[in-house]
């Protein structure tokens, strides 16, 4: 398996907690990772910490990225996997999607708006 291959990363804080339904989330999370694992060459780093009253996650892998005036093209539906669909949760959930490429591999950052604790 291509998974098998890679050296993972993982680095979060206990206790965050994010305003989006958990089902969006994970269909997010799931697209953003699978993408990073298909394109990674030997790592993928995952990492998601409390940023003011926002959730930060990234994920970024090491492969062979792509030139920043591309970002619109590769956003497109049927384009790298599962994109758009980031795109569309994340405006669902008033959180932001962004993506930023280089020679040297991808990192996407997904910003959603922290959880009110109760």
């Amino acid at each position: 398996a291509v998974a098998a291959r890679l050296d993972w990363s993982i680095d979060t804080h206990a206790g965050l907690a994010a305003a989006i339904d958990r089902d969006d989330l994970t269909e997010a999370l799931g697209n953003l990772i699978e993408n990073a694992a298909r394109f990674a060459r030997s790592r993928v780093t995952i990492a998601a910490r409390k940023v003011a009253s926002s959730i930060e996650i990234t994920i970024t892998d090491d492969g062979e990225g792509f030139p920043p005036d591309k970002v619109g093209e590769v956003l497109q539906r049927g384009r790298r996997l599962g994109l758009a669909i980031v795109s569309e949760i994340a405006e669902a959930w008033s959180a932001r999607f962004d993506l930023a490429p280089s020679d040297s591999g991808v990192t996407a950052r997904l910003t959603i708006p922290a959880a009110i604790p109760r």
